[in-house]
């Protein structure tokens, strides 16, 4: 009897079949592993070192940008900004996160640095342990984003 012929035929393409799955569930399986669980401990608190941010931003109009900045130890804020244009002003401001909020929510903050709404500056301020964010305010110009040169760093 020849392996091609009736019964024997289908038995071997069916066996051929199963095979060839099995073979691919494995490669899926292998390719594909599961996402690791999510670790079930407290979530990692990053605090800030070195650079805070280093390049060009853009402020929307009538609108704000903020950084983070997390700290466990005293450290110094320095950096710089300029719009390149004498015409084109931002405010830089330095809050901590209490007055952060109050700010938002339009309440006048006790900031720890204010530059105004100016087109260049610079700012060097010694800040404690805590939570702060670094500003740029732009919410006096309804019509235009404001293009800005940054560069701040937490020594």
């Amino acid at each position: 009897m020849s392996v091609f012929s009736g019964k024997a035929f289908w038995l071997w393409a069916w066996i051929a079949v199963v095979v060839i799955a099995i073979l691919a569930v494995i490669q899926v399986l292998r390719v594909n592993p599961p996402a690791p669980e999510p670790s079930a401990g407290p979530p990692v608190v990053r605090y800030t070192d070195g650079t805070v941010i280093d390049g060009q931003i853009s402020v929307p109009a009538a609108d704000i940008l903020s950084y983070p900045i997390r700290l466990n130890r005293t450290a110094y804020l320095k950096g710089e900004f300029k719009t390149g244009s004498q015409k084109v002003l931002v405010e830089c401001l330095l809050l901590d996160t209490e007055n952060f909020v109050k700010w938002k929510h339009g309440d006048e903050p006790k900031a720890l640095v204010r530059t105004g709404k100016v087109p260049a500056g610079l700012v060097n301020s010694r800040l404690a342990a805590g939570e702060y964010h670094l500003v740029f305010d732009n919410r006096h110009s309804t019509e235009q984003a404001v293009n800005v040169a940054v560069s701040f760093s937490v020594d």
